[in-house]
């Protein structure tokens, strides 16, 4: 499946987050305040879609910002928090329903119907 397909079978408030210029105005504004350079920006912009993309788990958002953006851990985690906030909580039901919601369910172990059992 190729991005346009990706992107179209996601619900439309993932949709919307994706195209938003408040997504792309909140992550420009953080690395500007943070001193960062466009390409640092440009890359905590592409993890930010691969989130709502749901090609990268929610709970590595953060490490993966410090990896790919070359950043420390401190800066790391305050511009993941605020990107958290104001762009995926107002999705992340969505965001956690398909793969990460699925695998808290309680496993069910299979009972074999013709297996003899005492009591």
């Amino acid at each position: 499946m190729n991005e346009l397909e990706k992107f179209y079978n996601l619900e439309d408030a993932l949709q919307d987050a994706i195209l938003s210029e408040k997504t792309a105005f909140t992550v420009y504004n953080l690395g500007e305040k943070n001193g960062l350079n466009e390409k640092t920006i440009g890359i905590i912009g592409g993890l930010t879609r691969q989130v709502l993309m749901k090609e990268l788990p929610i709970k590595d958002f953060t490490t993966e910002v410090e990896l790919k953006a070359n950043i420390d851990a401190d800066l790391a985690d305050e511009i993941a928090l605020a990107i958290e906030k104001e762009v995926f909580n107002p999705v992340k039901v969505l965001l956690l329903r398909k793969g990460e919601a699925s695998d808290r369910l309680p496993k069910v172990e299979k009972i074999d119907v013709f297996q003899k059992t005492y009591f």
